[in-house]
């Protein structure tokens, strides 16, 4: 269970790192290109990813987080944990990557300004390169962890604090400010600036999203039952908040002005790496649509919001992986033309999606089941496909119906091997509850992928009780009780016994003496008149 071990030290770093108190020394900077990297472009490629190899040797810095400034350019930041080295590189595609900062402070998250000036939030504060003129320096908040950063409209650079607190640094007047946030220990994490001008953060430990309104200076915290570990955020035009929960292997958005919250698992893959999940990174295109990194699943995922649908693009491992078994997909981010770009820390690259590129095929499903607990529900999953290919098919449940190590709540079927001819297939599918699932709806994954790209569309499960039982009981009940009222009415009634011959005449004669009696007495009494 190796990739368990990586997985949990992955799940973890964030909030080992906050919570270990280090020693606020300054961090020694070297400056454009004092380290010699080796770069083989490109490792590996897709018709739909194409990936570049970053790190030489496994004791090396993995790349970690990428900020995009077109489609070809992008900033990497590479880290090594122990001891902590980190080192951030200007890549262009085409040309040798230039190391412009080497540091042993350990940086967690950088984003560039409009200027070029690329800031980075480490365990010394806030600090910045500045290209231009080969300069690097901390600025301000020194001895404060710092762990996300993002900038406004206005170069204003904001970042969370390991002091609970949301940051402000304004390079052009040189103030800063703090917000503390209320609930205490939340663990701030992911930052981004909303296009009405609110912040809005993660508090991955309170397992709750916050925000700062600046006209008013408050801060408001929102929360689910279902969240565990949100870990960043993305606010898309309609005020809608993404979100990404790295404690499980969802996804969602919080509609702040109804309050509506909705939870999407990942698509399906074999194993428990899609059960896990820990979906990370997250950020918005140009069309709205939502796209999200897959850090055990080693997947770049799009959401489309319009559809529901889930489009999940696979990092390829390199030539000659040496036994690399996960991608590790950390970082993904929307860079120029919706290209959108990626780190694999466990593969040691960074590449990108082409998101023009079309997926040939596609599928629909019903959008609402319902299943009995300790029952199964059939539904149809129709796929239409150009071209011949081998597909998988599947379904994914949320990892608290994944039930993992135990009986699982919600299974679904998985068939490994659909061949998929030129038109439409219709595929049988089956979801089954079991007898102690949850009640209520949720939501479930059907997936279909050919192993280089994955299309999901949701189904609205609702898990209801099982009245068979109950019926079963009550009708044979009520067959029992006919029988018994057939059996009564069915008694033979009591007939008087039939008389001999020799009883028949007794009974004339003494008609007959009778009838005589009577005429004597008629008689008599005429004679008396």
């Amino acid at each position: 269970m190796q990739f368990l071990l990586r997985a949990s030290r992955a799940l973890t770093i964030v909030l080992v790192l906050l919570a270990t108190q280090l020693t606020p020394t300054l961090p020694s900077f070297t400056v454009d290109g004092a380290q010699s990297i080796v770069y083989q472009q490109p490792a590996s490629t897709t018709p739909y990813v194409s990936a570049f190899q970053v790190q030489a040797n496994l004791t090396d810095p993995a790349p970690f987080v990428i900020y995009p400034l077109n489609s070809k350019t992008a900033w990497v930041l590479t880290t090594n944990r122990g001891p902590f080295l980190s080192q951030i590189i200007n890549f262009t595609v085409g040309a040798p990557p230039r190391m412009v900062l080497n540091t042993t402070a350990d940086i967690g998250s950088i984003a560039v300004d409009r200027q070029g000036r690329v800031w980075f939030a480490s365990n010394q504060g806030l600090g910045y390169d500045d290209p231009a003129t080969a300069k690097a320096q901390n600025v301000t908040f020194p001895g404060e962890y710092s762990w996300f950063v993002t900038t406004d409209g206005l170069d204003r650079v904001w970042i969370t604090l390991g002091s609970n607190k949301i940051a402000m640094y304004d390079p052009s007047t040189g103030r800063s400010a703090t917000f503390a946030v209320p609930t205490p220990n939340a663990i701030l994490q992911g930052i981004t600036i909303a296009p009405d001008g609110t912040v809005w953060f993660a508090e991955t430990g309170a397992r709750k999203l916050g925000r700062l309104d600046l006209s008013e200076l408050t801060i408001a915290e929102y929360t689910s039952p279902e969240l565990v570990a949100p870990i960043q955020v993305a606010v898309d035009n309609t005020g809608t908040v993404w979100f990404t929960d790295h404690g499980n292997n969802e996804f969602g958005s919080l509609n702040p002005k109804t309050g509506v919250w909705r939870e999407y698992p990942i698509g399906y893959c074999p194993g428990t790496t899609c059960s896990i999940g820990l979906p990370n990174a997250i950020s918005l295109d140009g069309n709205g649509k939502v796209w999200f990194s897959e850090h055990l699943p080693g997947r770049i995922a799009r959401l489309d919001p319009e559809s529901d649908v889930l489009t999940e693009y696979t990092i390829p491992p390199p030539r000659g992986n040496n036994g690399l078994e996960y991608a590790y997909a950390w970082c993904a981010r929307v860079g120029q033309y919706d290209s959108v770009w990626f780190t694999a820390f466990g593969y040691g690259e960074i590449g990108y999606v082409n998101s023009s590129v079309p997926v040939p095929f596609t599928i629909s499903a019903p959008t609402e089941l319902t299943v009995p607990k300790g029952l199964a529900a059939e539904f149809p999953l129709v796929i239409s496909n150009q071209g011949q290919r081998t597909a998988s098919v599947g379904v994914s449940t949320t990892r608290k119906d994944a039930n993992l190590g135990k009986t699982p709540f919600l299974s679904g079927s998985y068939l490994p091997s659909v061949q998929l001819g030129i038109g439409t297939a219709t595929v049988g599918m089956r979801v089954r509850a079991s007898s102690d699932a949850p009640l209520g709806s949720r939501l479930v994954m059907v997936t279909v992928s050919d192993g280089q790209v994955s299309v999901s569309v949701p189904v609205k499960l609702k898990v209801v009780e099982t009245y068979l039982p109950y019926f079963t009981i009550g009708t044979i009940l009520a067959i029992l009780l006919a029988g018994v009222i057939l059996l009564i009415r069915r008694q033979p009634r009591k007939v008087p016994p039939i008389s001999t011959s020799e009883d028949k005449s007794d009974l004339d004669l003494e008609g007959e003496n009778r009838v005589k009696a009577a005429l004597t007495e008629q008689s008599r009494a005429r004679e008396k008149l």
